[in-house]
């Protein structure tokens, strides 16, 4: 149980304490496709807040990363508030579109 609060402390403080990279909706396009080819990579939505879609990615043996994407560049037709409950996070279907498959990424 302990490990498990560990876990989701540190996916909080990665998710929204300032270490979020903020990319176009193009460059987590090339982002998701770089970690297809390299890695098992799964991609989750965390939720949206000031403007910002916010996207988690687990990389086995590699580790993880959080970016967010401006809500004029990515129309998302289900949101909800960002939060840092794993179990309330969507996890992407899409998990390796590439950009031209942009539209995998809208439909989220």
């Amino acid at each position: 149980m302990r490990n498990f609060k560990i876990t989701y402390l540190t996916i909080f403080l990665f998710c929204f304490c300032g270490c979020v990279k903020t990319l176009t909706l193009d460059e987590l396009c090339l982002k998701t496709e770089e970690d297809r080819m390299m890695t098992v990579a799964e991609w989750f939505y965390c939720g949206s807040k000031e403007g910002f879609h916010y996207f988690y990615n687990s990389q086995i043996g590699i580790g993880s990363g959080t970016y967010r994407v401006n809500e004029n560049e990515l129309k998302l037709t289900k949101t909800f508030p960002a939060n840092e409950e794993r179990d309330k996070w969507i996890l992407l279907s899409w998990g390796s579109p590439n950009p031209s498959n942009r539209n995998k990424i809208e439909r989220v």
